[in-house]
């Protein structure tokens, strides 16, 4: 039983940090991604393109970003989901085992 509950201890902690992902991982970095956009969008632009045509390319770039940041912070919600559902699974076993 020391392993199992163990093992359940390991799940949890890592159910608890996949699911505070945003807040160790993703929000760090976020300052740095705005200030690297914001000084590209207002610097000058690019030779042989317009200024509008560079402010969409930095606006295009931010919203990609943007969606990596989205789709970090999904894909770890699903992994806590499905540790919960191991850690359930574990509880289940443990109160029949009883």
């Amino acid at each position: 039983m020391a392993l199992v509950e163990f093992h359940r201890q390991e799940l949890v902690r890592q159910r608890d940090a996949a699911k505070s992902v945003a807040w160790w991982y993703i929000a760090p970095v976020i300052p740095g991604a705005v200030v690297m956009s914001l000084g590209r969008y207002f610097q000058l632009h690019a030779p042989g393109r317009t200024l509008a045509w560079d402010h969409q390319i930095v606006i295009l770039c931010s919203a990609v970003v943007a969606l990596t940041f989205a789709i970090v912070w999904l894909l770890n919600a699903w992994a806590a989901e499905r540790l919960q559902r191991r850690i359930d699974e574990l509880d289940n076993l443990r109160s029949a085992g009883q």
